[in-house]
């Protein structure tokens, strides 16, 4: 899901099988909202209660990504490669996607339209939280295959003017135990983390 404290929206995951179902959020209560077109879990969703996008997903892993415009679901453009358990920064005209359970260190930028293979993130890995926009992201904790295990590490997003080709750079670590599946919210410069599994 995404939005804010007061205007959110949960989309898509599982109850025993696979969702398409979404509900909104006005900051007291929930509302059943419209169902997607492609049922999954673990898919990455990004922007604001009124427009959003639902990225990859699995069961299998998917490469379809659904744009929500306040009112209903549509078909967009995939992902390049089928993945679920990533991370995702942005909104709905201008995203990010990296790593993943399929494409574990790679990274895709959206512009509204298409998406584009841009440079890898350092460290491959999967169940971590992004954070911030498709210009200055922010993607933390997560699991890695190789080495194995649950990571604190975290890695800074850069694409601006003074890196027009996009880089991952080295962040601050989690102060506190290792953990994946983790939740938060905010910018890059401004953001929190919170839940998670440190164990698997």
């Amino acid at each position: 899901g995404c939005g804010l404290q007061t205007a959110a929206i949960s989309f898509f995951g599982t109850t025993g099988s696979n969702s398409l179902t979404s509900e909104n959020y006005d900051g007291s209560s929930w509302t059943a909202g419209t169902d997607g077109n492609t049922a999954r879990r673990s898919g990455a969703g990004i922007g604001i209660q009124t427009s959003a996008l639902m990225n990859a997903g699995t069961n299998p892993n998917k490469a379809n990504v659904e744009e929500w415009d306040g009112s209903s679901w549509t078909e967009v453009g995939d992902v390049t490669t089928a993945n679920q358990r990533l991370g995702a920064s942005g909104t709905a005209s201008a995203g990010l996607a990296f790593g993943g359970d399929g494409d574990l260190n790679g990274t895709e930028l959206w512009d509204g339209t298409s998406w584009t293979a841009v440079a890898d993130m350092s460290l491959s890995k999967h169940s971590m939280y992004g954070i911030g926009t498709s210009t200055l992201g922010l993607g933390t904790g997560g699991y890695s295959p190789s080495p194995a295990g649950i990571k604190n590490t975290t890695e800074e997003w850069d694409f601006t003017s003074t890196l027009a080709a996009g880089a991952w750079a080295t962040g601050e670590n989690i102060d506190g135990a290792a953990r994946f599946e983790l939740s938060g919210a905010g910018t890059q410069t401004a953001g929190l983390i919170f839940g998670g599994k440190t164990t698997e």
